[in-house]
């Protein structure tokens, strides 16, 4: 119990934020996974949308899988302060840049819609890449075991 106390807030509520974002992200997937998978349901979408889903290759969703799922288990451990969080939110992030790097630049549609599909991907990548350095340092500073 005293050790709950010795642990800042300011963790646990980043920690908390992690959690809530990467559960996010994996529902997230079995929405996109679903719609990716079942054409039928993209007919209802409007012609912008499906266009995302027909840029789209397979393998990205095998990499985004294992981005929101590591994700979620580095968040997992890093609520019970384990130090094994830190390598994986790097597979996380590993996972994130190569996804957002085909979305933006690969796949062409940043060409093709414009400066406003670069917002949610940086977003992505500024929490992949934030969770990872609060993980590491918090290792650093032994309060993850």
């Amino acid at each position: 119990m005293a050790d709950i106390k010795k642990t800042p807030i300011i963790f646990w509520v980043t920690a908390g934020i992690s959690l809530l974002w990467n559960a996010m992200g994996c529902y997230n997937w079995f929405l996109e996974y679903n719609y990716f998978k079942n054409p039928a349901s993209r007919v209802a979408l409007p012609e912008d949308m499906r266009d995302i889903y027909n840029y789209t290759p397979e393998w990205s969703y095998i990499v985004f899988a294992i981005a929101v799922f590591t994700g979620l288990v580095g968040s997992i451990l890093l609520v019970m302060k384990k130090k094994s969080s830190v390598p994986v939110f790097l597979v996380s992030l590993i996972s994130v840049l190569i996804l957002q790097v085909n979305y933006l630049f690969i796949s062409g549609l940043f060409n093709d819609k414009g400066i406003d599909t670069v917002i949610i991907p940086l977003m992505v990548i500024i929490f992949a890449v934030f969770i990872f350095f609060f993980a590491r340092a918090w290792r650093d500073r032994g309060l993850l075991t």
